[in-house]
Parts: C-alpha cells; structure tokens; sequence
C-alpha cells in the first residue's frame, strides 16, 4: 500500500496553493511538502512519461500533500516508483482507488479518463485531468492556471464535492501563455477600421457561401460525378462556374487578412473639420438650440429647413465642427454628405464608405446591393452622426444601408433642405427653421465682408445695399 496515514478534512482552496517553484539557497534542503493538513493525492498514469513529470512538478514546487498513490493499469500494478525521498508501490487503478482522495492527476489516456474521471468525482475527488476527454464538455473549466484561474471558482478542495477540471493540451498551453499578457494589455482597446472592413468582408463571403450550398446538394452530386448523370448540362455548368468565383472571391478576402496591427486606440478625432467663413453672423442662438436638440436622447433625426442662402449649410457646418471641439460620449464617428437636388443614393454609398474606409478599388467593384449590405453590416455596430446637406427630397436610408437612428442605438441624422414638406418625408415633425438675418445683422454682416475702405469708396454702396435687403425680405415674406 503506498498510502500514508495522515489526512485531515480540512478546506482548501486551489487558488491559494503554490504553483510556482520557491527559490532555492542550497541543493540541500528539508522538504516540507508532506503536511497532516494537506489534500491526500493521487497520480493516474504514474508509469508514463507525463505521469513522471507530475511527480517531478509536485517535488519541485513543495506541492503539500498527506498521503499520495501511484495509481497505473493492472500490467503495470507493483512496479516501484521513487518520489520525494521515498519509494511507492503502484497499485491497479479501480473505482475504488479514489476513497480519500482529495485531488486526483490523470495522464493515463482518454478512454481512462471518460471511465475513471466522473467516478473519481462521485467520491469527491477533484480532477485534473490532462487528456482530450473533457475539454469540449460543457460544465467542465478549461483551466490553465497563469490564465483563467477564476474559471475554478468553487471548487474547494476538503468540502466532498468532487469535480473535473481539464486542461488544454501542449502546444495550446505555451500559446495562450505568451498571448495572454497581451491581450490583457489590449483589453478594451477596438479593433482598427480595416479589420473591421475585413470581417464584414469574411461576414459576407460565409453567407453567401452557406447561400450557395445549402439548397444545391443535388448539383454539388452531380459535379463529383463529373455530369454524368445530371439531365441538365446547363445548370450544372452554371452552378459550376459560380462555385469557381466563389472560392476566387474566398481566395481574395483570405489573402487581405494579413494584419501587423488589429487594435488599438480609438480616434480622438471623429469628424473630419470643415472650413468655415472667418466671420458668422446671426446664428448663435439658432446653433445653441439646434446642438441642444441634437443632443436629446429623443432625438434621432433633426431637420433644418430654409430658403436658398440663409446659411444652412454653414450652420450645418458648425455642428460637424461642434463634434471636435466638444467630443460626445460614444460617438465613434461623425459623416458629412453634401446631397443636392439631384439625388444619387451610390453617391451618398461611396462618400459614406471612404469615410468608414472601405478600401476605394474594391468598394467600386461592388454592385449597388452588396454596398447596402456592407454598410448595413459596418454601421449596425456603430454610434454614427450621419449629416446630410441640401436634400431635395425624401432619402431612403434603408436603401443606402444606413440603419435607422432611434433612441436604442444613439445614432443621429441630420439634414438640411429648403422645403418643410421634405422634413415630413424624413419624419420630422418638429423641424427647425433658418430664417434670413434681421436687417442690422445682414448689414453687419456686409460691412465685415467688404470691408471699410470699398464701402466708403462710393455713396451710393449704403443705398444699394439697403434697396438689395429690402427686396430679400420682401422675397422672404412673400
């Protein structure tokens, strides 16, 4: 028997016992790791190669223990084996072989480990088990220590609650080893744009790959037999030639998924700035209670309508602007399109795209479906502000690809047009109205743009400019 008599019920916990080797003075020492207190142990597999370097890893690190057995199949049963100072027999591994035994390591394949593994936990024992058997059972962690230790929480060692514990194998272990210190530093950090771009690329090309398998078993037959018995040479040709394009198109995608960098720190800036006039006049108050709007959690599409010239689109300006100057809590991106009253919705795909970059050769590639798909699948993710200037009429969003704002997911638009009725179309039931300068901010803005020299330059500048103003706002009125 080579069990030792000392064992105490007492709780441990896994987290707490040493799993790095103690620095040593002296060849020579005391060994300290055989404790009244500590968990009894059982080795499975102690004949094998692993089975020697458990016992080798639990000498090195003074591992406490109480009692521990050599457990190994029944040709191996009687052998002699040297640990810690001492010599023990090794004994045939039965159900039994686990009574009393706190945790046990198994190594002894994985048909062993699926028919001794849970019986070990009926009894209580905890095991750790290093074979394939349970790495993919749900319930059972997958643990390795220097990574994911939280992953055993409650699992106690001394309580009687038996539990499997597996681990992953080798070359995965010295992996995540060197990963994990890295991904800790990475942590929270977002992935670049062009991965981004990439995956909805990787997202899409699965589609329509799973698209184009899924209801043609039939002609996927046919093609391994070469057409030989398919009555319709023509289908199974077309069918042919689009699964070459396909895996051209996987080719492709698979070759731009090359990244020396896939994180990192997100963008302070997240509007690109616009040029503005060196002096504005007049739309202090209008841009304070447009942005306080903006700014409501309610507020998910906002309009702002005029005549031609009164400054919408400077005022527009001013609140891409605005975005820089004072950053919103996340925003992750702010989009400026200049419409017009000839709408293009690919015009109003292509400007949105560059700005999400979208690399410009492929995007032009792309028909105008896949675009609204891969906009859809990019923006559904963001808090995007999405600014349109000078519309003429009602824009689709759905059919660009651009999710609609509402209070759920913090997106805004926001557009200028000339006509209310255009805000009715967008939604908009309380748009904001620019009107035309009074009458002593349109001279003060004149004076500022002309300058004083070439206004006192002729009498009759004042004259004009009056008579000009008078007939704007008449227009206005009328």
């Amino acid at each position: 028997m080579a069990t030792l008599t000392h064992h105490n019920p007492q709780t441990h916990s896994l987290s707490r016992l040493p799993l790095r080797p103690k620095p040593r003075a002296f060849s020579a020492r005391v060994k300290m790791s055989l404790q009244e207190s500590a968990p009894s142990l059982a080795v499975v597999g102690v004949t094998g190669a692993v089975g020697q370097e458990f016992l080798s890893v639990l000498s090195d690190r003074d591992f406490p223990y109480s009692s521990v057995k050599m457990l190994a199949s029944k040709r191996s049963a009687g052998k002699r084996v040297a640990f810690d100072g001492r010599e023990y027999t090794v004994e045939e591994l039965t159900a039994e072989s686990f009574d009393g035994v706190d945790i046990a390591l198994f190594s002894a394949g994985g048909s062993i480990s699926k028919e001794f593994g849970p019986r070990a936990a009926e009894r209580g024992t905890i095991v750790v088990d290093n074979s394939s058997a349970f790495r993919m059972v749900e319930g059972v962690p997958l643990v390795i220590p220097e990574v994911n230790p939280e992953a055993m929480k409650g699992i106690k060692v001394g309580n009687g609650k038996g539990a499997l514990i597996a681990n992953p194998n080798c070359s995965t272990i010295i992996c995540l080893m060197a990963v994990t210190p890295l991904h800790h530093h990475a942590k929270g950090l977002p992935r670049l744009n062009e991965v981004e771009v990439w995956l909805t690329s990787v997202e899409n090309i699965q589609n329509q790959v799973y698209e184009l398998l899924l209801p043609r078993r039939d002609e996927r037959v046919r093609l391994r037999l070469c057409g030989l018995c398919t009555k319709n040479l023509s289908s199974s040709h077309s069918y042919g030639k689009r699964v070459f394009e396909m895996l051209k198109e996987v080719e492709d995608v698979h070759s731009k998924g090359v990244f020396e960098v896939v994180a990192g720190p997100p963008a302070i800036a997240v509007a690109v700035e616009r040029p503005l006039p060196n002096t504005i006049v007049g739309q202090e108050n209008i841009l304070e209670r447009a942005w306080e709007h903006l700014m409501d959690a309610g507020t998910g599409m906002m309009g702002l309508y005029g005549m031609g010239g009164v400054g919408k689109t400077t005022l527009l300006e001013q609140i891409n602007n605005k975005f820089i100057e004072h950053p919103v809590d996340g925003v992750e991106i702010v989009i400026f399109v200049v419409v017009s009253s000839e709408l293009r919705v690919e015009m109003i795909q292509d400007a949105i795209a560059e700005k999400l970059g979208f690399l410009r050769e492929d995007w032009k590639q792309k028909e105008k479906s896949q675009k609204v798909t891969d906009l859809y699948a990019r923006m559904k993710t963001m808090k995007f502000v999405l600014l349109l200037d000078d519309i003429w009429k009602e824009v689709d969003l759905k059919e660009i690809g651009v999710p609609f704002p509402a209070r759920e997911n913090g997106c805004k638009v926001v557009f200028t047009t000339r006509s209310r009725e255009v805000c009715g179309q967008m939604r908009v039931d309380d748009p904001m109205e620019v009107k035309c300068l009074e009458s002593n901010e349109a001279w003060d803005l004149f004076r500022s743009n002309v300058g004083k020299i070439t206004l006192e330059s002729h009498p009759d500048i004042l004259g004009l400019f009056k008579s000009y103003l008078f007939e704007s706002l008449r227009r206005n009125q009328y």
